[in-house]
């Protein structure tokens, strides 16, 4: 069970996934309605790989993907329960080329936590954001090593806005890409902030032809 402390009565909770077949990395943030601020309440990284190991008949089956998901989902369910969010949002697959089974293993386990989340609450939906946006509104470009950039960034602006507990000195890559997701939370929805994306734009093509 996971011991997480109680929202005040004058606060949001944002709960923040970091999606994967493998792991999964939550973090928690809460939002105070009267001041604004933010404060960092719990992150940890869920690990499906030995769990599985439990249950062989069924990988024999079903295939280990679908039993690591299957074991997140249960975790992350428990999370819910034990937190009581407000908002619950995750991180997007996204495409690259030449990673095309990573990205259909993504959406899979996207749609089983989109499940998980109704099945804890039919009034919760699983808002999703891209990981670029996520990342921007970090102050972190997608360009670059962006995995150091999410992880200085977030301490940076958390450090002194979280529990006496530390729950930072626990996190890895995966815990503070989900710390990631809620800061876009806070931003874009309770701040109603709009950040521009790194991305480059690309130029439209004249379909006639003419320059």
């Amino acid at each position: 069970m996971f011991d997480i402390p109680p929202a005040g009565d004058n606060s949001i909770r944002i709960f923040g996934m970091d999606p994967g077949t493998d792991t999964l990395g939550v973090c928690i943030v809460d939002v105070d309605l009267e001041s604004s601020e933010p404060l960092l309440i719990f992150g940890t990284t869920l690990r499906a790989a030995k769990l599985s190991e439990r249950y062989p008949e069924k990988i024999a089956v079903l295939g280990g993907k679908d039993v690591r998901i299957e074991i997140l989902c249960g975790m992350v369910r428990e999370l819910l329960i034990a937190s009581c969010p407000t908002v619950v949002i995750a991180e997007s697959p996204f495409h690259r080329p030449g990673r095309t089974n990573a990205f259909e293993a993504l959406v899979e386990c996207f749609k089983a936590l989109r499940q998980t989340v109704w099945y804890y609450s039919p009034t919760l939906t699983l808002r999703r954001v891209d990981p670029v946006t996520a990342k921007n509104y970090l102050g972190v470009s997608h360009q670059g090593d962006s995995k150091l950039g999410v992880r200085n960034k977030f301490t940076e602006f958390y450090e002194n806005r979280q529990l006496d507990s530390n729950p930072m000195a626990t996190f890895d890559e995966h815990t503070f890409d989900a710390g990631a997701v809620c800061h876009y939370g806070y931003r874009a929805f309770y701040l109603k902030e709009i950040v521009e994306s790194s991305r480059k734009k690309k130029k439209r093509r004249n379909k006639r032809g003419k320059k």
